[in-house]
């Protein structure tokens, strides 16, 4: 994974073991709001339609 990409993931709280799966939306143009890789429960993600999100927000 690209050193700014797992650098942004940090920043956003996603949860190791879901970034390779966050990782793979955020290639196809999706935007993720919600994610969590479960802990006590279940793991979930939600997200939304495609864009170009990452490249527009990963600079921040």
């Amino acid at each position: 994974m690209k050193k700014n990409m797992l650098k942004t993931m940090e920043r956003l709280g996603i949860d190791g073991g879901i970034r390779e799966l966050i990782r793979q939306l955020w290639k196809q143009g999706y935007r993720t709001t919600d994610s969590c890789e479960g802990h006590d429960s279940e793991a979930y993600f939600m997200f939304t339609g495609g864009g170009d999100w990452l490249e527009e927000n990963g600079k921040k």
